[in-house]
C-alpha cells in the first residue's frame, strides 16, 4: 500500500514500513539494483460466481518509482476459467478472469508477477461458487393483529449463509427479522416473525447478501397486510371441546403431542380447561388459565389458549357440523405458533364438542376400536413411525378385557392380546372428562383419555418418549360384538398417510374398494402420491378378506396386506386401516354413498397429523355450487412459517362413475357422500390427505 501526505511517502513493502522524503526504496542506484519491485493483488476474493467475470487489479512498487509492468497466469492452465484483457498502466495492472459454469472449492489460483530483475509475485486462490444470489421470496402472506406471524425469507444461489436486512421502509409493528442457526432441518432459516400490534399494509424492501468476497447482493420490494381478527360468529364455538394435536417438535424432529379440553363461552373467551402434553421434555398436565378466540363469517378462526405455567398455544381452525343451536360440533385445527424461525412445531388435529353427561367410567361400556399414530422411542433424533390399532370391550367399571392390538413399528408387525384398566381423575373426570389408562397385561404402558361422548374419546400415551413410543389418536364405539364377513360389504373409500419413499417426505393414498360380504374384495381404483411420484391402480381383483368377531380384518392378495378394525357394520361400514409396510400408512375407511356424485355447498377441512418432518398442515373452508368449481380458503403452517387467508380454485370437476374426479390444480378428489370427500394433490412432494366435511 502507498499513500502520500505532503512530501512524505509511506510504503508497506512485504509487511515492513519504510519512510523516505523522496520515494520508497531511496538511495539504491538505477536499473535492477537496490530494492526489488514489489507486486500486490489489491482485490483478492474467496469465490467467484460460476459463469461470471471478475477483474483482478494489482499495484507495483519499484525502486526509483519506475514500475515495468505485470504478467498474469492461472493455475490450472485449463478447465477452471480463463484470463484475458490484461492491461498495464504505470504502477497499475488488471486482468479479466472468466469463471466456468461448474463449481469447485479452492480450485483456482491467479498469480501476478512483476516484470523486473529480480521479480515479485502475489497470488490469490479462490473457489467457484454457485449461481449468483437471488431472492426467491416475491410475496408474503397477510396476518392478523394479535395473532403470531411467521414467514420465511428465502434466497437461492450465491454462497450461504445469507444476511438479511430491511433496506427501506419498515415491517409491520411488532414484527422483526429473526434467524435460527440450529433449525431441525439442519439449515439456517431467516424469517419475519412476531405478533402484529396494528393493522394496515406495510411496504418495505429486503436486502440479502451472501458470504462470498465480494458478497453477492440483491433487493426485493415486499409488503405485508395485517388485518383484524373477525369475531362475527363467536357463538359457533361455545361449550366444552376435547381436542388433540400431533406435531413434529423443535428438537431434531422429535414428536410432540397434546390432548385435552377447553371451554369457550360463545363470546370470544376461553375460560377453563385441562391439557396433557408429552414430548422430550416429559409428560405434564396443565390447567387452562384463560384465552381468547375469534370466529369469522366463513367459520374459520384463531384462538390463543393460555396455561397456568405461562405457555400460550395459538391455533387456527375451521368449524363445521353445526347443531340445531348453530354451535360447531367438530373442528379441524393446526398449530399456529411460528414465532422464532425455529421451523416447529408443525402440528394438526381436531376438536369435538363434548357431552358432559358422559364424564364417568360407567359411560365407557361395550366394544370399542382404537387407533393411535406417532413415532418410536427417540429423544434426540427422528424415530421410526409407529401406528397401533386394536379393539377391547369395556365393562362400565373401567376394565378393558378382552383386548387385542396390532402394532407397526417401521414395518415390523406384532399382534398382541392385552387387558387394561381405566381410572378416574379425582379432580378432572367430572369437569373435563379426563381418565387415565394403564395396560395391565400383554405389555405395559400408560395413557390419558378425554371423553367426547359415550361413543368417542381421545387418547395419548404419557410414558417418557425416550423409552416408549409417543402415540395419540381416538377411540370409537363398535356397533357389534360379533362381526363376520357379512359386516363388510358394498363400496367404501379409504385414505391413508405414511412416510414416503424419499426420506423426510410422505405418502398419501386414496382408494375405492368393493366387498361382497363373502370375503372377496376388488380394488376398484387407487391414487397414490409417494414423495411426489404418482401412481393410479384400477380393477385389481383376487383379493380376499377375513373378519373376526372383534372387528379385526385381515386382507390377502393386496399390496402391503393392510389390517382393518371395523367400527360400524354395514350398510355404513367405517373402519380404521393400517398397512404393514415400513411407510406405516394409516387412516380410515368410510362407506361411499350412491350416485349422483357432486360437491355442492359449504365445507370445512383439515389434514391428519403430519406423517413426515417436511409436511405442511392446513385447515380451511371450501365452497362449491355443484358447477364443477371448488373455491378454497386456507390457513397453513409449515417449517417455513404461517400463511393466513390463502385462496385458490379448482375447476373442471367431473366425477366419473366411481365417484372420482380431478381438477385444474392437480387435485384428485374421492366422493364419499354429499357431505364428505377426501383430496390429495399430485404435485406435492410431501403430500397430505385433505378431509372435506359439512
Amino acid at each position: 500500500m502507498q499513500t502520500r501526505v505532503g512530501t512524505l511517502t509511506i510504503c508497506f513493502v512485504t509487511g515492513v514500513m519504510a519512510l523516505s522524503l523522496a520515494a520508497c526504496g531511496g538511495g539504491g542506484g538505477g536499473g535492477g539494483g537496490g530494492n526489488p519491485t514489489t507486486v500486490q493483488i489489491t482485490n483478492k476474493v474467496t469465490s467467484v460466481v460460476g459463469g461470471t467475470q471478475y477483474v483482478f487489479n494489482a499495484s507495483t512498487y519499484h525502486n526509483h518509482g519506475n514500475p515495468q509492468g505485470v504478467t498474469w497466469t492461472i493455475t490450472p492452465a485449463s478447465g477452471e476459467g480463463t484470463l484475458s484483457s490484461a492491461v498495464n498502466s504505470g504502477a497499475s495492472s488488471s486482468v479479466t478472469y472468466t469463471a466456468p459454469a461448474s463449481t469447485c472449492t479452492n480450485c483456482v489460483t491467479v498469480t501476478a508477477t512483476s516484470v523486473g530483475n529480480p521479480s515479485s509475485t502475489d497470488s490469490d486462490t479462490f473457489s467457484i461458487a454457485g449461481s449468483s444470489i437471488s431472492i426467491s421470496t416475491t410475496s408474503l402472506p397477510g396476518g392478523l393483529q394479535g395473532i403470531p406471524y411467521g414467514a420465511a425469507l428465502q434466497a437461492i444461489g450465491g454462497t450461504p449463509p445469507y444476511t438479511w436486512t430491511v433496506s427501506s421502509g419498515s415491517l409491520p409493528a411488532g414484527l422483526g427479522i429473526t434467524v435460527n442457526n440450529a433449525n431441525i432441518t439442519g439449515q439456517t432459516i431467516t424469517a419475519i416473525t412476531g405478533t402484529p400490534t396494528a393493522t394496515g399494509t406495510a411496504q418495505f424492501t429486503v436486502h440479502v447478501s451472501d458470504s462470498a468476497n465480494p458478497p453477492g447482493t440483491m433487493t426485493q420490494p415486499l409488503s405485508i397486510t395485517i388485518g383484524t381478527q373477525s369475531t362475527a360468529d363467536n357463538g359457533e364455538l361455545s361449550g366444552q371441546y376435547a381436542f388433540e394435536i400431533n406435531a413434529f417438535g423443535q428438537g431434531g424432529g422429535v414428536l410432540h403431542a397434546e390432548v385435552g379440553s377447553f371451554t369457550a363461552d360463545g363470546n370470544g373467551n376461553v375460560t377453563a380447561g385441562v391439557v396433557d402434553f408429552n414430548d422430550p421434555n416429559g409428560a405434564q398436565t396443565l390447567t387452562v388459565s384463560g384465552g381468547n378466540y375469534g370466529v369469522g363469517p366463513d367459520h374459520r378462526g384463531t384462538a390463543n389458549i393460555m396455561f397456568s405455567n405461562g405457555l400460550v398455544r395459538t391455533i387456527a381452525f375451521a368449524l363445521g357440523s353445526l347443531n340445531n343451536q348453530n354451535v360447531a360440533t367438530v373442528g379441524r385445527l393446526i398449530q399456529f405458533d411460528y414465532t422464532t424461525a425455529t421451523g416447529g412445531q408443525v402440528g394438526s388435529g381436531a376438536m369435538y364438542l363434548q357431552q358432559p353427561a358422559a364424564f364417568s367410567l360407567s359411560s365407557i361400556n361395550g366394544p370399542y376400536a382404537f387407533q393411535l399414530i406417532g413415532q418410536g422411542p427417540s429423544s434426540t433424533v427422528l424415530g421410526p413411525r409407529v401406528a397401533e390399532m386394536g379393539s377391547a370391550t369395556a365393562d362400565g367399571a373401567g376394565n378393558l378385557n378382552p383386548g387385542v392390538f396390532d402394532l407397526n413399528t417401521g414395518g415390523t408387525m406384532t399382534n398382541t392380546a392385552f387387558a387394561a384398566k381405566l381410572s378416574t381423575d379425582p379432580v378432572n373426570t367430572a369437569t373435563v372428562g379426563r381418565l387415565t389408562l394403564q395396560v395391565t397385561s400383554g405389555g405395559s404402558g400408560n395413557s390419558v383419555v378425554y371423553i367426547v361422548s359415550a361413543n368417542h374419546a381421545l387418547i395419548m400415551t404419557t410414558d417418557p418418549d425416550s423409552t416408549s413410543p409417543l402415540l395419540s389418536g381416538e377411540i370409537l364405539a363398535q356397533s357389534s360384538a360379533g362381526y363376520s364377513n357379512a359386516s363388510l360389504s358394498g363400496k367404501a373409500v379409504f385414505y391413508l398417510e405414511g412416510q414416503g419413499q424419499t426420506a423426510g417426505d410422505s405418502v398419501a393414498t386414496l382408494g375405492l374398494v368393493s366387498s361382497d360380504g363373502n370375503g372377496n374384495l376388488t380394488l376398484d381404483r387407487q391414487d397414490k402420491n409417494d414423495s411426489g411420484a404418482n401412481k393410479t391402480t384400477t380393477n385389481q381383483t383376487g383379493i380376499t378378506y377375513s373378519v373376526q368377531a372383534n372387528g379385526r380384518v385381515t386382507i390377502a392378495g393386496a399390496n402391503n396386506s393392510p389390517i382393518l378394525y371395523l367400527v360400524n357394520a354395514s350398510p355404513a361400514s367405517t373402519a380404521f386401516i393400517m398397512d404393514t409396510s415400513p411407510s406405516v400408512a394409516a387412516g380410515y375407511v368410510e362407506q361411499q354413498a350412491a350416485a349422483p356424485f357432486a360437491l355442492s355447498g359449504n365445507y370445512f377441512f383439515g389434514v391428519p397429523p403430519p406423517a413426515a418432518l417436511a409436511s405442511f398442515v392446513a385447515s380451511g373452508v371450501a365452497t362449491s355450487t355443484g358447477n364443477g368449481t371448488v373455491n378454497f380458503t386456507v390457513d397453513v403452517s409449515s417449517l417455513l412459517g404461517l400463511a393466513v387467508d390463502q385462496t385458490s380454485s379448482g375447476t373442471g370437476l367431473n366425477f366419473s362413475a366411481d365417484g372420482v374426479s380431478t381438477d385444474s390444480v392437480s387435485d384428485v378428489i374421492y366422493f364419499i357422500s354429499p357431505t364428505q370427500a377426501v383430496v390429495i394433490n399430485t404435485m406435492e412432494t410431501s403430500p397430505n390427505v385433505y378431509v372435506l366435511q359439512q
